[in-house]
Order: structure tokens, then sequence, then C-alpha cells
């Protein structure tokens, strides 16, 4: 693929390639033909094309939705007020990016598998019952968020793998100062977004929320689902309620989603460790749709991405 070319820098009759959110709206001439009104916008600017039928770029154009993340080769036809171009082809990111992600998902599942290993046989044994449920069937293919850091098929498994890394990075730094339980503290990175599955769904190529992730914050879905499983495990009655505790404060203020703010070391560590990691994401996410824009906005603020 050729360097990606932002919106706003399209030069009349030169052929690159753009990447932004792709729209279409079927329209009728006076006539009655059908067309569809094609828009791509990135963070610089829209451009739009009528698609007729008999284009040979007819039938991708059918298969994407509102909302898909393109690519696409363009000539810019006409500048100024609208920008019309001609798309010589057109493909969705999530076909470009499959084959990477499925090895990607495959990478981070046995780097879980080999936390979870040297875990003591009670949280060890949690987690396994947890995973075994049949309710958590697509968690490795779940999205973790819509239109920011991980919203994407696999970014639920690519927060746990990343959270539960850099918690086993900084956990020797305190241990030999503070008592805190290691083992407890990974189980809850691996566990503390697992209501996710049921909160969010890929749906068509695009990331959606669900009945219950409109009506329940995720923290309350994570905890209602995994009470039973905690309840009956072997940990002992300390263990659980600190296990739950720490779950239900990943967000660290309830204003952001957590059930109660954090009052343990283990809490305090999931909290700014899982801030730290959705905050880094975010820039990833504006990296890719940037179009090599220094300043860009997300969630109503401005944030620089480099030089």
């Amino acid at each position: 693929m050729e360097q990606i070319v932002a919106v706003k820098n399209l030069k009349l009759g030169e052929k690159c390639w753009i990447r932004g959110r792709f729209s279409k709206k079927e329209m009728k001439t006076k006539k009655g033909d059908p067309y569809f009104l094609v828009k791509i916008k990135d963070g610089t600017g829209v451009v739009m094309q009528q698609v007729w039928s008999n284009l040979d770029i007819a039938p991708a154009i059918e298969n994407l939705k509102d909302n898909d993340l393109i690519e696409a080769e363009v000539s810019l036809s006409k500048d100024g007020k609208f920008r019309n171009v001609f798309i010589h082809s057109i493909v969705r990111i999530d076909a470009l990016e499959h084959e990477g992600q499925e090895e990607k998902k495959n990478e981070n599942q046995l780097l879980l598998d080999n936390v979870v290993q040297q875990l003591s046989d009670p949280y060890r044994e949690l987690i396994r019952q947890v995973f075994q449920s049949s309710a958590m069937r697509d968690f490795v293919t779940s999205p973790a968020s819509m239109m920011s850091g991980y919203s994407y098929r696999g970014g639920l498994l690519e927060h746990t793998m990343r959270l539960t890394k850099l918690a086993q990075a900084v956990l020797p730094l305190y241990e030999s100062t503070l008592d805190i339980n290691r083992d407890l503290l990974l189980t809850a990175c691996i566990l503390h977004d697992v209501g996710k599955v049921f909160s969010w769904r890929e749906q068509n190529g695009r990331v959606e929320k669900t009945h219950t992730g409109e009506l329940f914050e995720d923290s309350y879905v994570t905890l209602r689902f995994l009470f039973p499983f905690i309840q009956r495990s072997a940990l002992t009655k300390e263990e659980k309620v600190l296990l739950e505790h720490v779950i239900g404060a990943a967000k660290g203020k309830q204003e952001y989603g957590a059930l109660h703010i954090p009052r343990s070391k283990e809490a305090v560590l999931l909290h700014h460790l899982d801030a730290l990691d959705v905050q880094m994401a975010h820039f990833e996410f504006l990296h890719k749709e940037s179009n090599g824009e220094k300043f860009v906005r997300l969630f109503q603020k401005t944030l620089f991405l480099g030089f």
C-alpha cells in the first residue's frame, strides 16, 4: 500500500490513497435512474462521488456500510466547496487487517495462558471456570470500546493482555516494600472487563452497544457475571471480597463507571494501569485515522499526536 494522503492535500488529477470513514446514500435522477452518493471523510475534509451501477467499483460500494473505516485509491476530479473524486478501488480496513489480527489474537491467548499457569491453584481454577463458561465463547473476538482505542474485533483480548503485562512490569517495583497480592492483581487484570462481552458487539464491521451496555455500567455487568464464580471458588472469604472490590473499582471514579473508589493497593494499581493503557490506545486509534494531522479531537479534547 502506498502512503496515505490527507483529504485536504489531494490535488487535481493525482491518483493517491486516502483513509477515512465511509458513508453512502441511495439517490435517483429526475428520470428515476438509481445511484449512490458516496462520501469519504477523514480528519481534514470530505470528498464524494456519484457511483452508478455500471461502474467497476459499484459491487464494492454495495458491500460497504455507513461508518466503515476504509482505504481508497482516488483521483480528485473537482475542487472547490464540494470536492469530487473518482474512486479507482476501495477496501474496508478490517478486511485488510484480518489476517494480522488473527495472528495477534493467537499470540495474546498464549501470553495470557502462560500467566494463568503461573498463578496459585485457587486463582488459576477460578479463571479456568470463568472461561469455560459458554458465555465467554466470544471473549477473544469481542471489541472493548466504540470509536476509540479498542473498537475492533479482538480489542478486548488485546486490552486484557496489555493490562496484564503492565501489571507484571510494575509489580517488581513495589513487592519488596508493599505486601501486594500478586495473584489477585493479575487475576483482576484478566477478569476486570469480561462483562464487555455482554455490553459491546460488532455488527457488520461496526462496534455498537447492546441493550445491556446502554443500561448498565461495564463494571456492574462484569461483577454480576463473575459473582457466582467467585463465591464458588476456593479463595478465602477475604480474598473474595478484595477481588470483587478491585474489579469494581477499576474505572477509578463513579462518573467513569466505577462502582466504588479504589481503597486497596491492588485496586489503585489496577485502576491507574487500566487508565494508562486505555489512554495510549486512544492515541493509537487517532494515529490510525489522523492522516498526518498533529492536533485532533477526541471526546471534546484536543490531543497532540507529535511532530
